[in-house]
């Protein structure tokens, strides 16, 4: 007779760990998911992956967006260019077979969508040469890297203000097209 207790007190558990685990679903559905399919509505599906893309271009920018995996509350992103920039960067190799970078000057930008917070933002800004990344707010302000000295983040913010307006430009694009959740 003693088993009663145990298996009601199991099946509680169960039944507890399902509600916990169809409450965490339902979460990451509304607050990550949903703000993707609705951002994704209006742009075409280029694969047919587990995350799938979506790809868009308004004759200005090139827009992608890639769908979040399933319970992450970490990927999932969109990412603009400018439509003839889409493919300036390429790695060539040097007379040593060493691996270098071939760009045509321009700029792209990472964006991240926060459930509760503003966007996070990643410009890449490419000279012929080089490339750089630097943190952005979503009104085209740059953000220090707090990993960097303070020498290397004046480097960058030089580079950042010699791009504001593009960068301006595009998050203005950005949320033009895909919304004010970018505000």
């Amino acid at each position: 007779m003693q088993h009663k207790p145990v298996a009601k007190r199991i099946a509680a558990i169960l039944l507890l760990l399902l509600v916990i685990f169809g409450g965490v679903n339902l979460f990451w559905y509304g607050f990550k998911y949903l703000p993707y399919k609705r951002m994704a509505a209006q742009m075409q599906r280029s694969d047919d992956s587990e995350r799938p893309r979506y790809i868009y271009t308004d004759g200005e920018y090139l827009f992608h967006l890639k769908m979040p995996g399933y319970l992450s509350f970490q990927s999932g992103f969109l990412y603009i260019v400018e439509k003839d920039k889409e493919d300036a960067a390429s790695f060539i190799a040097d007379e040593n077979g060493n691996l270098t970078e071939k760009n045509i000057p321009h700029v792209d930008m990472f964006i991240w969508p926060q459930m509760f917070s503003q966007p996070q933002c990643r410009v890449t800004i490419y000279e012929e040469t080089d490339s750089v990344w630097v943190m952005t707010n979503n009104q085209g302000e740059f953000i220090p890297d707090e990993t960097l000295s303070d020498t290397e983040n004046d480097r960058l913010s030089v580079q950042f203000e010699e791009h504001k307006g593009e960068i301006q430009e595009m998050i203005k694009a950005a949320v033009a097209f895909w919304g004010d959740g970018l505000n």
